[in-house]
């Protein structure tokens, strides 16, 4: 039999003193300052890059953020991806959304994070972080959620 997927919820995250009321109020301000961002003329988008080692509770935060506030997420894949893919998947995102990234230093179809769980460059074969990030983030520069 197959279960639900149950997101986390924000009380059964734990972070460091004060870390978590600060990008919840965060989130809840940028949500309130859609009306701003349209008179302004700049694209109504937010972004986070939550990074540590694997099972840390990032992506556990990230559910949580979208249970709290009834957002759906999204997650991409950016092994199987490249910048036209990307931006195709992108795209397809409804607003109001979460696009959830994994393992972003593994951006480049065929590469997976090492067995150890390391985020290591491997010369040749893997993009460096911050060049994906910038590919990342030109991507989603043009994306009005």
């Amino acid at each position: 039999m197959c279960g639900a997927y149950t997101p986390r919820v924000l009380d059964s995250v734990i972070l460091k003193s004060g870390e978590k009321e600060r990008l919840v109020e965060d989130v809840r301000a940028f949500r309130a300052s859609r009306e701003r961002y349209h008179r302004l003329g700049v694209p109504y988008q937010r972004g986070y890059l939550f990074y540590g080692p694997p099972g840390t509770g990032k992506t556990s935060l990230v559910s949580a953020l979208g249970e709290k506030f009834g957002m759906s997420i999204y997650a991409v894949n950016l092994t199987e991806l490249n910048d036209r893919t990307l931006k195709t998947a992108i795209g397809c995102v409804p607003g109001e959304s979460i696009i959830l990234f994994e393992d972003i230093d593994c951006m480049k179809a065929g590469n997976r994070r090492s067995e150890q769980g390391d985020s290591e460059v491997v010369p040749g074969r893997w993009f460096r972080t911050r060049r994906t990030i910038r590919q990342i983030a030109s991507e989603l520069r043009f994306r009005d959620c």
